[in-house]
């Protein structure tokens, strides 16, 4: 993959052949199997461990929502291979810029996040890598560097998933490049002010959810309603 030029559009066909064979050979050793448990598929895991970069778009997707999913399970080392993986491609500028990797990325820590916000990994390395890559998210919509409404629409899906973990947001960095960043609690309520009417939408519906995570993180409520209040639009013609 040239660092100077982009990946290449996926078809929606060659997008839904890649998800569907993908869920298939990750859900299928599950079904066979008379275990609940996770499946640790080595030959699947390698497929994006060892793909080439522009392949990740392609396959990458499918594999974090097996993850997700609790079907496919990853150990350590995997996964950093995968934060080291993702942490080269978004140090390309071109690479960075674009909607679909950004989502990836995203994608990475949402799908992952049930295993590095176990307190066993948060001061590993690969909690600091964790870290790192949150802090990446914070500054890019801090900076309004998602130019797509569905990167900043899936970030709001990722706080809300993260803040519902972790309520009191102790994992969560307080600045990336020497820069300070804000936390899942102060950018929730920032999408309100969102220039697309779908990213607001989507941000009501979180904005909700953050009283009832308030008494779990002893947050007092009247501040979260002026936080809430102050992201609201004031302009209703927008």
């Amino acid at each position: 993959m040239d660092e100077h030029t982009p990946p290449d559009n996926i078809t929606s066909a060659d997008q839904y052949l890649a998800d569907f064979s993908i869920t298939f050979l990750a859900a299928t050793p599950v079904l066979q199997s008379s275990s609940t448990e996770a499946v640790r598929d080595t030959e699947l895991i390698k497929l994006i461990v060892d793909c080439p970069e522009e392949k990740l778009l392609l396959i990458g997707n499918a594999v974090l929502g097996s993850v997700r999913r609790r079907i496919l399970s990853l150990n350590m080392n995997v996964l950093e291979k995968i934060i080291d993986k993702f942490g080269d491609i978004l140090t390309w500028y071109s690479h960075s810029q674009h909607a679909p990797l950004q989502i990836l990325a995203v994608n990475l820590l949402d799908s992952t996040s049930h295993i590095w916000l176990q307190k066993s990994i948060m001061d590993t390395e690969i909690g600091d890598k964790m870290r790192q890559l949150c802090g990446w998210l914070a500054r890019n919509m801090m900076k309004k560097k998602f130019v797509s409404w569905k990167v900043r629409d899936f970030v709001s899906q990722f706080l809300a998933r993260y803040i519902a973990q972790e309520p009191s947001e102790s994992f969560w960095p307080k600045e990336h490049t020497d820069k300070p960043v804000d936390p899942p609690s102060i950018m929730i309520p920032m999408l309100n002010m969102d220039e697309d009417i779908r990213v607001r939408f989507r941000a009501s519906v979180v904005n909700a959810r953050l009283f009832t995570l308030a008494r779990f993180a002893h947050w007092n409520p009247l501040d979260m309603y002026n936080t809430i209040k102050e992201g609201l639009t004031k302009d209703l013609s927008k």
